[in-house]
């Protein structure tokens, strides 16, 4: 399923030009990366369920309509009926994207579609899906996407990795 959240996001990194460059990563507890391709930005936040250990995800998406946390993102059924498009792939996964003026959320499902257990949550925010900024916070902590290392770090402390 962690092949699919980072295709996800590099299928939705691609600018027009067609330029691929490595992206840089931040890792912190509970599956939480942040992922920067424009220097000095940090332009996808994401969570990684980890299937052996179900957490409660600990990325809380901030909407105008209202802020989207574990409860929310876990009722696919509900982000469904309100607009979120599903994309199903062939291994019993279905996404659920949300795409807004300045930034993408999406959400993945595993073992049988949207009644399966929540796997991922990406916010994106780069120009391909809208540029940002976009509102999140990580075990209460307030970021604004894109953001820099210093700003990742001044809020959740030192990762556990980065690469």
């Amino acid at each position: 399923m962690r092949g699919f959240a980072v295709l996800l996001a590099v299928t939705f990194s691609l600018e027009a030009s067609g330029c691929m460059m490595k992206p840089r990563h931040l890792a912190y507890p509970d599956g939480v990366e942040f992922e920067g391709w424009y220097v000095p930005n940090f332009e996808i936040c994401q969570s990684q369920r980890d299937p052996n250990n179900p957490r409660p995800c600990p990325v809380v998406v901030h909407r105008p309509a209202g802020d989207l946390a574990d409860k929310e993102l876990a009722d696919a059924a509900a982000l469904e009926r309100a607009g979120w498009e599903p994309q199903t792939t062939g291994d019993r996964s279905t996404t659920l994207l949300l795409r807004s003026g300045n930034s993408m959320v999406s959400c993945g499902y595993q073992g049988g579609g949207l009644g399966g257990p929540l796997a991922f949550v990406t916010v994106s925010t780069l120009s391909s899906t809208g540029g940002g900024p976009a509102a999140v916070s990580v075990g209460g902590k307030r970021l604004t996407l894109p953001t820099t290392d210093e700003a990742i770090t001044a809020a959740l402390g030192p990762p556990l990795h980065r690469d």
